[in-house]
């Protein structure tokens, strides 16, 4: 009896781990239905979305000019890694596609 008892707790248990969707990529890309992974440009490590609100800088430093501003909605598409403090990055708003250097803080890891 208490093998049965096992089996009807531990079935359901399984059976509902085994059918849960782990479609989910953790990087935002399963959040747009328009671009997803697969369709990233060549030059482009990962796509990904701001943790707070930020600016898109024209160079890799916050005294220089700032390209656009963005919010947590925005897709960010990360181009380079090697700065210390930023991320080279692409960011399309509006139709038009901006490139310039995003704070790594505000980022996910």
């Amino acid at each position: 009896m208490s093998g049965r008892f096992l089996c009807s707790i531990f079935l359901p248990i399984i059976l509902f781990m085994s059918c849960r969707d782990n479609s989910t990529t953790g990087n935002g890309a399963s959040d747009n239905p328009t671009m997803q992974e697969a369709d990233l440009p060549p030059d482009v490590l990962e796509m990904t979305k701001p943790l707070i609100k930020g600016r898109l800088y024209k160079e890799a430093s916050l005294e220089q000019g700032t390209v656009i501003n963005f919010d947590t909605s925005q897709q960010i598409l990360v181009l380079d890694t090697t700065d210390a403090l930023f991320v080279k990055a692409r960011i399309v708003k509006d139709t038009s596609a901006y490139t310039g250097y995003v704070l790594k803080a505000i980022l996910p890891e």
